[in-house]
């Protein structure tokens, strides 16, 4: 690989972030981040990294320099990884971002699940379980190519309310 490969080193990032491997990952986007800084897929992708890594006010900063570049980066996932490094440590916060997440992306049962997961361990189990429920109304209104990819959150959320 090319040192001055910017697209290929950001590739390989990807890929790193997907097989978990968020400390290469963050060193390779590091390394391109003179090239790459007016991207908000780099910001996300390095802020995806900081947060796995633990690093949540780093990461935070990172995602929301990704979303003042683009409100819909990734049709909306940094609010979803905000929402869920937040969601042990700052409650009010994580709803906040899965309020702004629902904005952008009104067709993802994924938020509505974890809003639910949230709800429920702040101990207000109404309003974990409308969030469940809502979850599955969503669900039944999908056209059939996204039912699949939302059918797991909708299974849990099923499986959340019964519990």
């Amino acid at each position: 690989m090319s040192p001055h490969d910017v697209s290929a080193k950001s590739e390989l990032a990807r890929l790193l972030i997907e097989s978990g491997k968020y400390g290469q990952a963050r060193e390779i986007l590091l390394g391109v981040q003179s090239q790459m800084e007016h991207s908000a897929e780099y910001w996300s992708d390095l802020g995806a990294c900081e947060l796995a890594l633990g690093n949540l006010e780093d990461g935070e900063r990172a995602m929301q320099s990704a979303l003042s570049i683009s409100a819909k980066v990734k049709y909306g996932k940094p609010y979803l990884r905000l929402a869920e490094a937040f969601a042990k440590a700052d409650p009010a916060k994580a709803i906040a971002y899965l309020g702004e997440f629902k904005e952008v992306n009104s067709s993802s049962c994924e938020a509505y699940y974890r809003l639910g997961t949230i709800y429920a361990g702040l101990g207000n189990p109404n309003e974990a379980a409308a969030a469940f429920r809502e979850c599955r109304q969503l669900y039944r209104t999908l056209p059939k190519y996204m039912k699949r990819h939302e059918r797991k959150w909708a299974l849990r959320s099923f499986f959340r309310s019964r519990s």
